[in-house]
């Protein structure tokens, strides 16, 4: 049977140039010999053959002629859409039960881009990222990046079942929107990367989330997708009284500390201590000091809640190294336990140009500043945040409510900046900075390139 798709949307689809894939695969209502039909597609280039399973009943689907990755099943006399899966067999004759990430509706609405094009979302980190959700009755992970720039994205990962490196021509490729977040659905897996092509110069980058959880150990540069809502807390009593604790006139006491190097494991290489065992050593010795705050140095690298509140990771993914999020969720619950506050260090001041991060993120200079006038960081050899784009502030000013009230709380706004984020000329020399839209030197939010 011939297919009903044109085939240089077919070879489009194939060579992963094709900018609308949705509009070509999944389930779609055509006119088959002047009759309505319906019409699943599916684009599995490793497979031997595929086929479609509605209800309890396998349907064998055709490959394409020209190419064979392609497949169709036609139901005539059907226009209504339904849940189905593929199944999937491969050359060595192994099946497998897959859900096919294109008969799904987007999940993100039109009111949450229009927030987000105006940097106003400020619960983003809900919605960007990686998210274990239940969506059209079938449980799995939506992912969603701001890749304006960006002639095609994929997911690559371990929920690929030939590997993480599949996903760059059979993974979910995503619908552009009009701000430049794509998003696809995929089935639950444990290490994602997004793999980028740009519209400019051929640029192609494998970049970690932005927005991910949680983040594998060096040398690894993938993010790890992560269920947030398996732990469950047991410091209600430090909830109930924190209001008296953080009054103006409360008594407090803040003692910092570097969690790589408080204390380590000698012989065991000389490793870090986990967050449990931070949790089991660290907090009695700083509730028997008298200590009632900590400030914790450096920042998990793992984008998490914490009682509700989110916390952005922006310097290295290193940070993992200590644990997992719901490690460092017992962190905290034992440190609040122990009648501990913890202030985390955020430094949303810069970034580094690792490739796997946020550096030329798309093929353009989309987080940070073009111009290295205003784009680096001398003292450091990072990269500046482009504060006076919208989508950044975004990404920054991410606010959330905080468990056991209806206020809310943002993780930039509430916290004191660092001099680097307030002054143009900071660190550097007469000429190699560039003055404000007024003349002067303080940063605005204006000051975008």
């Amino acid at each position: 049977m011939p297919t009903t798709v044109d085939p240089a949307a077919i070879a489009a689809i194939a060579g992963a140039t094709h900018g609308a894939p949705f509009d070509i695969l999944g389930q779609h209502q055509v006119t088959v010999d002047g009759k309505s039909a319906l019409a699943i597609r599916a684009f599995q280039p490793r497979a031997a053959s595929l086929m479609v399973q509605r209800g309890q009943t396998l349907h064998p689907m055709t490959p394409a002629e020209d190419e064979p990755g392609f497949y169709e099943a036609i139901f005539p006399n059907e226009t209504n859409y339904s849940p189905y899966q593929l199944q999937v067999t491969l050359p060595d004759g192994k099946t497998h039960m897959q859900e096919d990430p294109y008969r799904f509706g987007p999940v993100l609405s039109e009111y949450d881009l229009y927030l987000f094009g105006e940097g106003k979302h400020y619960e983003l980190y809900e919605k960007l990222g990686a998210h274990v959700i239940v969506h059209e009755g079938a449980t799995g992970v939506v992912f969603a990046v701001w890749a304006p720039s960006a002639e095609r994205v994929s997911v690559v990962g371990d929920f690929q079942p030939v590997g993480r490196t599949a996903g760059a021509r059979c993974g979910p490729r995503w619908r552009q929107r009009a701000v430049g977040i794509v998003s696809a659905w995929a089935g639950p897996g444990r290490s994602v990367q997004i793999r980028s092509q740009s519209r400019y110069a051929g640029y192609l980058g494998v970049k970690s989330d932005p927005y991910g959880f949680a983040m594998e150990v060096r040398p690894g540069t993938a993010s790890i997708v992560w269920d947030l809502s398996r732990y469950e807390w047991h410091d209600e009593d430090w909830l109930a009284a924190r209001p008296k604790r953080q009054a103006l006139d409360a008594a407090m006491t803040v003692y910092e500390v570097h969690l790589g190097s408080w204390q380590r494991v000698g012989p065991e290489g000389n490793r870090w201590l986990t967050y449990r065992e931070l949790a089991e050593r660290l907090v009695p010795y700083a509730r028997d000091l008298g200590y009632t705050i900590w400030n914790c140095c450096p920042l998990p690298n793992i984008r998490l809640m914490v009682r509700g509140a989110t916390r952005c990771w922006v310097i290295s993914r290193r940070r993992s190294r200590f644990g997992t999020p719901d490690d460092f969720r017992y962190f905290v619950d034992t440190a609040h336990q122990a009648g501990l506050g913890i202030i985390l260090d955020w430094v949303p001041a810069h970034f580094p140009k690792d490739a796997a991060g946020l550096a030329y993120f798309d093929g353009t200079h989309l987080y940070e500043h073009a111009d290295p006038r205003r784009g680096e960081h001398q003292d450091w050899g990072t990269l500046i945040f482009n504060f006076g784009r919208n989508e950044v502030s975004a990404f920054l000013l991410t606010q959330c409510p905080v468990s056991g009230s209806t206020s809310i709380t943002s993780t930039a706004c509430a916290w004191t900046p660092v001099a680097s984020m307030l002054y143009l000329d900071y660190s550097r020399k007469a000429g190699e900075w560039l003055p404000n839209e007024f003349g002067g030197r303080e940063i605005w939010k204006p000051c975008a390139s």
